[in-house]
């Protein structure tokens, strides 16, 4: 079988020759191909520091928004929604505006279950502002004027004062107004929060 032994070792030379050709003859440290590509830029879910502790335990978000505040923000209406959230473990509470175009409303959840950081590992756009100085993590759908705007307010640790504004009336407002809007309402839920604890 003089032509099979030859064939075994022709293949046998070329594997080598193969290994060889793929082998860094050079001295020194290999680079790992994947330090070639950059990596993505995750966030580390690392928020500043808050300028105070206000705690959410057995705080009604209904009791969040005064009357008064609520002429401000032209709310006509507040009402518990009527089942728990699953993924916050509490309830909701709504101040809408319905007497009149244009129709929105605003949720205000005190959720204790999960922080601001909650958000930053969304896929949601998110961006970082603050609220009455604490840090805020705000998730703002991009392109889009049906969306609500959200704002997860950094008041405790593993807590969050979650206040969104959703429009009713379609492409009555843009997502900066909508983000506006709620900023103004998570500022004033912040401010009566202080109070109350």
């Amino acid at each position: 079988m003089p032509d099979g032994r030859r064939i075994t070792v022709l293949l046998a030379v070329l594997a080598t020759a193969a290994l060889t050709a793929c082998t860094n003859s050079d001295a020194g440290t290999a680079t790992p191909q994947s330090q070639s590509r950059s990596a993505p830029n995750k966030s580390t879910g690392a928020l500043p520091p808050r300028p105070e502790e206000v705690k959410l335990d057995g705080v009604k978000p209904c009791d969040l928004l005064t009357r008064q505040q609520q002429d401000k923000l032209q709310i006509d209406r507040a009402n518990w929604y009527p089942e728990v959230d699953k993924e916050f473990n509490t309830r909701p509470c709504f101040f809408s505006k319905n007497r009149s175009q244009p129709y929105f409303s605003y949720g205000v959840m005190a959720v204790t279950n999960h922080g601001a950081d909650y958000w930053l590992r969304q896929n949601s756009d998110t961006q970082l502002t603050d609220v009455a100085g604490f840090p805020t993590v705000a998730s703002r759908p991009a392109g889009t004027t049906k969306a609500k705007c959200e704002m997860a307010v950094d008041v405790a640790e593993g807590q969050m004062l979650y206040v969104d504004m959703e429009p009713i009336t379609t492409n009555a407002f843009d997502q900066n107004q909508m983000c506006d809007m709620a900023k103004q309402a998570a500022t004033a839920a912040v401010e009566t929060l202080k109070t109350v604890k």
